[in-house]
């Protein structure tokens, strides 16, 4: 039961059952076999952080995104994070995210030291454009980092081509869009949010 406060004395109960929720967990029993499994192996730790499990999930996982390789770790705020120091960013580099999203996305800017540049979201797919992400571009801009929100994929054509002729590093957040595609997710214009169930952790395609 969730309490929204009115005043310090007076408060209503809200029900879960009456919010609109924008995701539900979808674990069966294929989920459940397979944690348990993994649990009556005995292997839930390994030294090098690559157990059997792990490293068979970023195969799949590469493959299934067509990817040379995938990596996992613990969160999507670590994936993110993660990619900003591969590209380089640091101190006195700006970074144009969404203005839209959730709010790690800008945190992992300010990790780094640089500072996040908010772009204005088309207001069908909730994800930046070209066009909002050159209004404010300057010469301090490093990444062009676009969040797929709700399953649905940012037009990637367009800021690639951008990214491409300033010379900057295009980093995705896919988080919310596993496997999604832009002309399908434009004709179901689905407003889930599509997250793979691995508990706390994410996975990051280099």
């Amino acid at each position: 039961m969730n309490i929204r406060l009115h005043s310090l004395t007076e408060y209503e109960p809200i029900f879960l059952r009456d919010l609109i929720r924008i995701n539900q967990p979808m674990v069966g029993k294929e989920e459940i076999d397979a944690v348990t499994e993994v649990l009556k192996s005995g292997i839930l730790t390994e030294k090098s952080g690559m157990g059997p499990r792990v490293l068979e999930f970023e195969k799949d996982f590469a493959r299934y995104v067509d990817a040379r390789q995938a990596v996992a770790v613990n969160s999507g705020t670590a994936a993110l994070h993660t990619a900003l120091l591969t590209a380089g960013v640091k101190e006195g580099d700006e970074v144009i995210v969404p203005s839209f999203t959730f709010h790690s996305t800008a945190e992992v800017v300010l990790l780094t030291g640089a500072d996040p540049v908010f772009a204005d979201i088309d207001p069908d797919t909730y994800t930046i454009t070209s066009e909002t992400v050159e209004g404010v571009l300057t010469t301090k801009t490093k990444v062009i980092l676009p969040v797929h929100l709700y399953g649905l994929p940012a037009d990637l054509d367009p800021l690639k081509k951008l990214a491409k002729e300033r010379g900057l590093t295009l980093i995705e957040d896919a988080a919310q869009a596993h496997g999604a595609s832009l002309p399908r997710a434009i004709q179901r214009h689905t407003r889930g949010q599509g997250q793979l169930p691995t508990g706390a952790g994410a996975i990051r395609r280099p």
